[in-house]
């Protein structure tokens, strides 16, 4: 018999490869040795699968950024997320941080009390707890979710409000709509109000301004010991955005969801409104799509890549150690 040579059509590929689940991590794996990411050690024990050995570079790499962490306690996780996303993302892993799981005394998470330490600055000179509150929110964007007075207000104009600045305007929204007083629709909605909400707390909390002059912030600093440290750690803080950047992108917007999982929770007094606001915030948000990830970031090759994410990671970590050291100072644990 004689073989016959059959013909090569053109397009038609001779091997056909079937995705599985580990497609992704082989993805990942070779995304990290390409970029330079992987160290001889991450071969140590002989990993015996692709997976394996990219635990070994991972565990690696997240052990060098939290070191030394304190407060910020963030658990690394890698994974093909199934969230609702663009088209881009499909398929592709996700790098996400996950806070420990909480205390059985705590919803969401461990809070700290910043009340009593602003307010102790507002009276070593007006305006430096606020300018200090600025520092330490705007400090906050930059790492993994964490929440504070103006993450409440926010949830609950959301929530309580329908976009509205208070009560009382989103109540003659709601009573227009009902074709009822405002007074009827006042017995009607259990509906927390902005002065409850402010009750013991500065209007500017959860919006500060930095409203001192350097100058007026070194004269704070130079007549009470308190206020130096706090201005000193405040001044690391602005040191380390201004020159160690740029920082790993920390947040879940991608995803397209709602995250309900926080590292830390900044609370003005055991009194505030904050625990309902959440709550309420909270099952709104797991009735529709969410994640349970601080963090959620999506990895492509380029810009997006897992390895720059981590090496930006390093800059994000250095900023948690300075913003911790400011808490130590301003935040009392409950």
């Amino acid at each position: 018999m004689t073989a016959l040579t059959l013909p090569r059509l053109t397009g038609v590929p001779s091997q056909f490869m079937v995705p599985g689940d580990s497609t992704w991590c082989s993805q990942l794996l070779l995304s990290l040795i390409d970029d330079g990411a992987m160290l001889p050690v991450d071969f140590a024990g002989r990993p015996t699968s692709a997976a394996e050995l990219l635990k070994n570079a991972l565990r690696r790499h997240w052990l060098e950024i939290t070191r030394g962490e304190r407060i910020f306690r963030w658990n690394l996780g890698v994974q093909q997320m199934e969230w609702p996303t663009t088209g881009d993302y499909a398929g592709c892993p996700w790098l996400a941080i996950y806070p420990p799981p909480p205390d059985d005394d705590w919803f969401p998470c461990q809070p700290y009390f910043i009340g009593p330490a602003i307010t102790r600055l507002e009276s070593i000179m007006e305006g430096l707890g606020q300018t200090v509150l600025a520092v330490f929110f705007d400090a906050l964007v930059y790492l993994p979710g964490t929440l504070s007075p103006r993450d409440t207000l926010r949830q609950c104009a959301f929530t309580h409000w329908h976009g509205c600045s208070d009560e009382n305007e989103a109540l003659a929204e709601m009573a227009a709509t009902d074709g009822i007083t405002v007074e009827q629709a006042r017995e009607t909605y259990d509906i927390p109000r902005r002065a409850d909400l402010f009750a013991g707390m500065p209007e500017w909390v959860p919006t500060p301004r930095r409203t001192l002059t350097d100058a007026q912030v070194r004269e704070a600093a130079a007549c009470d010991e308190f206020a130096r440290q706090v201005i000193g750690a405040v001044d690391r803080i602005v040191r380390i955005v201004h020159t160690n950047g740029p920082f790993a992108d920390c947040g879940h917007g991608e995803s397209e969801c709602d995250s309900v999982a926080w590292c830390a929770w900044f609370r003005w007094s055991p009194s505030d409104g904050a625990p309902r606001i959440l709550d309420d915030w909270a099952n709104d948000a797991m009735q529709g799509e969410y994640i349970e990830a601080a963090t959620a970031v999506p990895c492509l090759p380029g810009e997006q890549s897992a390895a720059t994410w981590l090496t930006r990671m390093r800059a994000t970590a250095k900023l948690a150690r300075a913003v911790e050291n400011l808490v130590n100072l301003i935040g009392e644990r409950a």
